[in-house]
């Protein structure tokens, strides 16, 4: 779980990043794997009013500095954009540090095969952390649409997807879906949608909107455990987002906890939850 810094804690540690250094002579992909890793949570933990800066950052600006770090770091080794730290400049250093290490790394995993779709190749040294090949870079050009102004989460990493080993004590397993065009009935990838019957949303109405205030149903996380112990073999479990508050989320995942730990069920279990937004007292919607 990512912990949030205050500006003096983030600047303090982006800091210490900032002094690391690595020879040229001493670059792999094990190497670049784990920085790429450390450099990711160290920009998942600044502070949220930093984390909206990044969508000021330019993208041919970010592009032009990468690409010249990144030959600058072939070239030397590990070591920060500038020549010293400068707090005023530590939020687009670090993006661009991100992007050439980004960048380097899918050269060195080509090089040394460790692009291929083994996802232990995958995990850093630390064993927390995987930083996944993408099958193709993220599209920065007229297509990405808001791309060029979105944040951290959009275009932080361009070749890869960085994704935590562990989610709230439950281990993550990457599982490789194959080709996108593979038909249904050799798709690996299992889904399913959960629903809660005879639910009742109370609603007020505002302007064009309305916001729900309240959901009327029988006992949720009853209902949430046994929806995920009846799908042992599904990989992706998706709920209606306005009935998922706090509470349903801690059924959530003390049910997947429980599950995990269970005997023979255990080992096929690998389940995921989404929803879109966070869950609030009250949920505006259109």
């Amino acid at each position: 779980m990512t912990v949030i810094l205050n500006k003096t804690q983030w600047l303090a540690r982006v800091s210490v990043i900032a002094q690391i250094k690595t020879p040229a002579s001493e670059l792999d992909h094990h190497i670049l794997r784990d920085r790429l890793a450390e450099c990711d949570a160290v920009m998942r933990a600044a502070p949220f009013n930093l984390r909206n800066d990044f969508g000021e950052f330019r993208e041919d600006d970010l592009q032009k500095a990468a690409r010249q770090h990144a030959s600058a770091i072939e070239a030397k080794g590990i070591h920060w954009p500038r020549p010293r730290y400068a707090r005023v400049h530590a939020h687009f250093d670090l993006a661009v540090h991100i992007r050439a290490i980004d960048e380097l790394l899918r050269d060195y995993d080509l090089r040394n095969h460790a692009v291929t779709r083994n996802p232990k190749r995958w995990k850093d040294s630390a064993g927390m952390t995987y930083v996944i090949p993408t099958r193709r870079p993220r599209p920065l050009d007229a297509r990405a649409g808001d791309g060029f102004r979105a944040g951290y989460n959009k275009r932080g990493t361009i070749r890869h997807r960085v994704v935590p080993a562990e989610v709230d004590g439950l281990p993550v397993k990457v599982v490789i879906s194959g080709k996108l065009g593979m038909s249904r009935a050799h798709r690996p990838i299992q889904g399913g949608g959960a629903v809660f019957p005879g639910l009742e949303l109370d609603c007020e109405k505002k302007n064009q909107r309305f916001i729900v205030t309240g959901i009327r149903c029988g006992d949720v996380a009853r209902t949430i455990r046994d929806q995920i112990s009846a799908l042992t073999d599904c990989h992706l479990l998706v709920w209606p987002e306005l009935t998922i508050d706090d509470d349903a989320l801690k059924a959530m995942s003390k049910s997947l906890k429980g599950a995990s730990r269970s005997s023979v069920q255990a080992r096929s279990m690998r389940k995921r939850t989404m929803r879109s937004w966070p869950a609030r007292a009250s949920r505006t919607c259109v």
